[in-house]
């Protein structure tokens, strides 16, 4: 909550770089461990789960980083301009996820029937799974990145005390984020379901390999496929 209302304030400055450093890495290790673990070679080692923190974190902060500095040269509307600190954590989290959960792109994650059973691996359904995962993370914290801004601008506008004293913003920030997360996190788990579904045809349409996964371990095979997307 603290991590993530730092990054919304003050734009482009070293401050502004390192918390986005900080914010990324903490995504890192709840994308980790939020992560589909259902995969055909689910073991990881030490070494190999802190390269990929280390690989996701340096991305996505390079990323955020980057995509924060372009758009402060090219906007110039103060509207426009509160849209900058979502933009940069969509574009952190657009590399974030994919590279913390890259095993299952790789490898695949367990698909199953409307009975819960295993049928196979699908490496198409942990695309799907990761691109609802991005848009859930946005929904999540786009709102209270885009209204603490207004609001932190709205009140230094109005309000001498509070433009004086800097040191305010930074609980202001951090606790309004909050509220609004208690609202949103609900909203934001309830766009699509844990176990998401697929129909067969499209799955035969892009993963040929899971398809005859299925037709081999199935006698009747099913009309919809169901996976796990994570978190």
């Amino acid at each position: 909550m603290s991590m993530s209302g730092s990054t919304v304030g003050e734009l482009n400055n070293s401050t502004s770089y390192i918390f986005h450093g900080i914010n990324q890495s903490y995504d890192a290790l709840v994308n980790f461990n939020n992560r589909n673990g259902d995969t055909q070679i689910s073991q990881i080692s030490r070494t190999g789960i802190g390269l990929t923190m280390l690989v996701a974190t340096t991305s996505s902060t390079i990323t955020a980083a980057y995509v924060e500095k372009f758009l402060l040269r090219k906007i110039c509307h103060p509207l426009l301009y509160r849209f900058v600190p979502m933009s940069t954590f969509l574009a952190g989290s657009i590399v974030n996820v994919p590279i913390v959960r890259h095993k299952e792109i790789i490898e695949g994650v367990g698909i199953y029937d409307c009975n819960n059973n295993k049928i196979g691996y699908s490496k198409f359904v942990a695309v799907i799974g990761i691109g609802k995962t991005i848009i859930t993370r946005v929904i999540l914290f786009g709102p209270g990145v885009v209204l603490i801004q207004y609001l932190e601008d709205v009140l230094d506008n109005q309000i001498c005390w509070f433009r004086k004293n800097r040191w305010a913003h930074f609980p202001f920030k951090s606790i309004g984020y909050g509220v609004l997360l208690i609202g949103m996190l609900p909203t934001s788990c309830a766009i699509f379901p844990q176990f998401s579904s697929v129909k067969l045809n499209t799955l035969k349409q892009y993963d040929d390999e899971a398809y005859s996964q299925i037709t081999k371990n199935c006698s009747q095979i099913p009309d919809t496929i169901y996976f796990n997307k994570g978190i």
